[in-house]
């Protein structure tokens, strides 16, 4: 569980600066351009991992779904040319496999990814026209590792984790490693637990 301090925390990695994981953060390139479309109401907890994932995945970009300032505008999952599809678990998503990784590998383009609640998760797709893209899930794989925040059924995962497994399918073991050697030095800072980055 998480651990309610006063002290304060990295805008970055959520963790108490003792802990913070952001000083000698691995980096690593994914094939695709990452955009994660985020709600408004995840950016501020300590619990998230998608901040973390931004600065972890060069090229990477965070943006809100919809503040009181600037409500949502479609237009910001533009990427010129470049395809671009959603990983997320909709009931209508193609599964993944090492061979639709690599054909979507070779094509490029950007990978657009919610970050919130389950539900708020949902509610973006919905509504920001995020729905139309052409969208991917995760095989069926272990209970998520990140245990300090519930998801509402099984298989489903962090931000962050999910991006660890849909690099394990990748053919180049690069990116893999260095998102999970981040992933296990966040889940062992939760704990607070010091392991080395790989």
């Amino acid at each position: 569980m998480v651990r309610r301090t006063t002290r304060p925390r990295c805008a970055c990695c959520g963790l108490i600066d003792a802990r913070c994981l952001c000083r000698e953060l691995p980096r690593c390139r994914l094939p695709w351009r990452l955009l994660i479309v985020q709600h408004g109401k995840e950016a501020g907890k300590p619990t998230n991992t998608a901040r973390l994932l931004a600065a972890t995945v060069d090229g990477a970009r965070l943006t809100p779904f919809a503040t009181r300032d600037q409500p949502w505008d479609s237009a910001r999952l533009a990427a010129g040319d470049a395809p671009r599809f959603l990983l997320h678990p909709l009931a209508t998503a193609v599964v993944l496999d090492r061979a639709t990784v690599a054909a979507l590998a070779a094509r490029g383009g950007t990978l657009v990814m919610v970050d919130g609640s389950w539900r708020q998760a949902g509610r973006m797709i919905r509504r920001g026209g995020l729905d139309a893209l052409p969208s991917y899930r995760l095989p069926v794989g272990p209970p998520s590792r990140w245990t300090v925040r519930r998801a509402p059924g099984e298989g489903l995962v962090s931000t962050f984790e999910a991006v660890v497994r849909l690099a394990a399918l990748l053919d180049d073991p690069r990116p893999h490693a260095v998102l999970e050697a981040t992933f296990q030095r966040l889940l062992a800072a939760q704990t607070a637990v010091s392991l080395p980055l790989a």
